[in-house]
């Protein structure tokens, strides 16, 4: 979903569902996303039992205080515990990283840019207002193994 970060999907409501697109306005930025629902989403939308909620209920369960503080401190309790399950889940399966919701938004960002994406689009699809902090990103989350690499080209 293009690096969606936790406050703004537990602000998504059944009315940011149109076909099969998903539609919000990032916190943030205030720039408005619209993002094609794959199947992988579909199926976590469909967990949430999404087809019976009514507009404007929450997709997600975060959000349970109706103040702005209270859900502001909703998101912050979500986003600290999804960090301490992802360093149990890199722990369990021995992977050499800290993964956190900052990690994750800008997995995607990064496997574009492996994969060849031009930075351009990679800035637009996380709704940077430039491409120098597209770069900041993505130059700040180069692997170990991605270091390991390289030297092992340059010094073979």
């Amino acid at each position: 979903m293009r690096g969606i970060n936790i406050g703004d999907i537990a602000k998504l409501k059944a009315s940011n569902i149109i076909n099969n697109d998903l539609i919000y306005r990032r916190s943030k930025t205030k720039r408005t996303f619209e993002v094609r629902i794959n199947e992988k989403a579909r199926n976590i939308l469909n967990y949430f039992n999404l087809d019976e909620k009514k507009s404007k209920d929450y997709i997600f369960p975060i959000i349970k205080r109706t103040t702005t503080e209270g859900s502001l401190m909703d998101i912050k309790y979500c986003t600290k515990t999804t960090n301490r399950y992802l360093k149990e889940t890199a722990t369990e399966l021995e992977i050499d990283a800290k993964l956190t919701t900052y990690v994750s938004r800008h997995s995607w960002a990064t496997i574009a840019d492996k994969a060849g994406v031009d930075r351009r689009i990679i800035s637009k699809g996380l709704g940077h207002a430039d491409l120098q902090t597209t770069n900041i990103y993505i130059d700040d989350i180069v692997s170990n193994d991605d270091l390991a690499a390289a030297d092992e080209i340059i010094t073979s």
